[in-house]
């Protein structure tokens, strides 16, 4: 061997290294991050398919880090709200600071922001037609015009103060994933109370472990520390990061 390339998931930093050397950095990576490596082996004929993802590694500790005051580090969301303040993704959704407000409702511009933010803040247009466009908080306008566009929400009016509920939450992250299949059925125990529009989205939910509650409960609000949950399954999902637990 001459030689070898270290790609960390999800960002695809990499390091390399020649022999005899045993081992590279790979910089930048948050001390709360989590992240998978592979190895790819060079020679004077070639590369080598990359080796089987590493276990999951956190430069700075053993764990995600909690960066609320008000997320106890056992809770079931402490790793998700670390994702989500790592990657600036709760920024503009909750006016206390360094408090993540876990018991709060999501309401729909929030909700505009959380799945804006983790499409990595695209350019979206600053007005789009919204018949209460002026009721959408400027932090989150573009965000929820982006939305409209990428279809990702068909409401016109948008209600942005509207409270989010698990069904709507559903369609919001089926639609951002890209509408995937999904059963049209997949026993949910209260399955008959999913209005017709979301029940393909919580099949998808349950079938990826996006969520699992069961019954659903398609009416019930949606709390911030599930909205962290919910989101950081997705990611995960989607391969934007590593899920450890939750």
């Amino acid at each position: 061997m001459t030689g070898y390339t270290v790609t960390v998931a999800p960002y695809g930093a990499t390091c390399t290294a020649s022999a005899p050397a045993t081992s590279c950095v790979v910089s930048g990576l948050s001390p709360t991050g989590l992240f998978r490596a592979t190895v790819v082996a060079t020679n004077g004929v070639g590369s080598s398919v990359p080796s089987a993802p590493s276990g999951v590694v956190t430069p700075g500790a053993g764990s995600a880090i909690p960066e609320f005051v008000d997320v106890p580090a056992g809770s079931f969301f402490v790793r998700a709200t670390s994702m989500l303040k790592l990657r600036g993704i709760d920024e503009g959704t909750n006016p206390a600071g360094d408090e993540y407000s876990p018991q709060r409702p999501v309401n729909r511009q929030q909700m505009a922001l959380f799945l804006w933010r983790m499409a990595g803040s695209p350019d979206g247009p600053a007005s789009c037609g919204f018949a209460d466009e002026a009721s959408i908080g400027v932090a989150a306008q573009v965000a929820a015009c982006w939305l409209k566009a990428e279809g990702i929400t068909t409401n016109n009016p948008y209600n942005p103060s509207g409270v989010v509920n698990r069904q709507q939450m559903a369609a919001f992250l089926w639609r951002f994933a890209g509408e995937p299949d999904a059963p049209a059925s997949c026993g949910f125990r209260d399955e008959a109370d999913i209005s017709i529009f979301a029940k393909v989205p919580a099949c998808w939910l349950k079938a990826t472990d996006i969520t699992t509650n069961n019954p659903y409960n398609p009416t019930g609000d949606v709390t911030r520390a599930q909205m962290a949950a919910f989101l950081y399954r997705l990611g995960a999902e989607l391969d934007f990061w590593v899920r450890i637990g939750d």
